[in-house]
């Protein structure tokens, strides 16, 4: 978690809250990773920018976990 929570330049104590809360992806299943490309959608979805189309491809990726 800590190299997530460096990526979006907060704490690892902030970037668990914020996964609690469903604002950002939590780590993906059977591996110790995060997808960047789903951190950076979970960013835009924050940030009002919204992928065209059926949701933003955090709410897809979470819809299919």
């Amino acid at each position: 978690m800590q190299q997530a929570a460096e990526y979006c330049g907060v704490g690892a104590s902030t970037y668990r809250r914020w996964v609690d809360a469903g604002l950002m992806p939590e780590v993906l299943q059977s591996t110790r990773r995060y997808d960047r490309l789903a951190i950076d959608a979970a960013w835009n979805k924050m940030s009002g920018i919204e992928a065209s189309g059926g949701g933003s491809e955090y709410d897809q990726w979470k819809a299919a976990g």
